[in-house]
């Protein structure tokens, strides 16, 4: 699992919410759900407030169908995720506003 450079998680968990980079700067592959879960543990151990908390998520939902899509985004809901932005990297003007015009995966 991959956690990636620890000072900035350490800085969000001591405000109000953290925003995790989709792709792996390693890797060069998108974060799995294991490393988006080892990314939050890491933030929640550092934070002293049960207040709440913000954590966004993005990644790409282009190439599912509506089902899988919203399977995707809801395994990331249900680690913890509070938001999802929907990346759209190296998509056409054309192939973003068809995404946009599908609307949001639905359960």
């Amino acid at each position: 699992m991959y956690c990636p450079n620890k000072p900035p998680f350490w800085r969000a968990a001591r405000w109000d919410g953290v925003c995790l980079k989709s792709i792996h700067a390693e890797r060069r592959k998108w974060l799995t759900l294991d490393d988006f879960r080892a990314c939050l543990a890491y933030v929640q151990a550092q934070r002293a407030s049960q207040a709440p908390f913000e954590v966004v998520m993005s990644g790409e939902t282009f190439d599912l169908d509506q089902q899988r899509a919203s399977d995707h985004v809801r395994s990331f809901e249900e680690a913890g995720a509070t938001w999802w932005v929907e990346e759209g990297l190296g998509y056409t003007l054309e192939e973003l506003r068809a995404r946009i015009h599908r609307g949001p995966p639905k359960a």
